[in-house]
């Protein structure tokens, strides 16, 4: 539902100002890919170089009247695949937001936001094929993910504990395991210290989704 809701809101702007306004409708309706605590007074305070709240306001009455008068007319049907589009977005939300609200000590990484501007510079051990590939692991609906350990003696305990068969075990950078997910047909995401038992160790593990590996690369390159 979040999906489609933002695709809307997204329509209405292509017809005004994005420029001006696209910040600011993100911030208002809270869509944007980081979410914001507080309503919508709030968010707008804490709109970083925005203008004030009141200010916003005012811009966004014709926003409003274009979206108000969009929702009451007939809709264009949606393309299945920007709708997965966009709940790949919003899963990169929940995703992130949940680490974050699990993670009961700075150990082993510090906070998420840390961890994501570190990630692509740490060596990190991941199992591999006979070809030195590290293997991505399918998970049905949630998608295929490759997994990676921060020691070896993490991964040698993973893979003593599910019995996995994995031919090889190699060492790449961060910024290798994100090229690696993402060029595959179907992009896969990245399970950092994955736990070998369902409910258990998830204060030290992260999971990093297609679309946030994508805005690793995006902000680095």
């Amino acid at each position: 539902m979040a999906a489609i809701v933002f695709l809307r809101l997204e329509a209405v702007l292509d017809r005004l100002n994005r420029q001006k306004l696209e910040k600011i409708v993100r911030t208002a309706y809270n869509t944007d890919t980081e979410p914001l605590a507080g309503n919508k007074g709030d968010r707008l305070k804490s709109l970083a170089g925005g203008p004030s709240p009141r200010t916003c306001d005012r811009w966004l009455e014709p926003f409003q009247k274009l979206l108000a008068a969009s929702l009451g007319g007939p809709q264009d049907r949606l393309a299945p695949e920007r709708v997965r589009q966009a709940e790949r977005r919003f899963l990169a939300r929940t995703v992130i937001a949940e680490s974050a609200e699990r993670r009961t000590d700075p150990a082993p990484f510090g906070d998420v936001d840390h961890f994501l501007h570190s990630f692509t510079a740490h060596s990190w051990c991941t199992p591999a094929g006979r070809d030195g590939d590290p293997v991505t692991v399918a998970l049905g609906a949630r998608g295929s993910w490759v997994c990676v350990f921060d020691t070896p003696a993490r991964l040698a305990g993973y893979r003593a504990a599910t019995g996995a068969a994995w031919p090889a075990e190699v060492v790449r950078k961060g910024r290798e395991l994100v090229g690696t997910a993402l060029i595959r047909p179907e992009p896969a995401g990245i399970l950092v210290n994955p736990s070998a038992r369902r409910g258990t160790g998830t204060a030290e593990s992260v999971a990093l989704p297609p679309p946030v590996l994508a805005g690793l690369i995006t902000v680095r390159r």
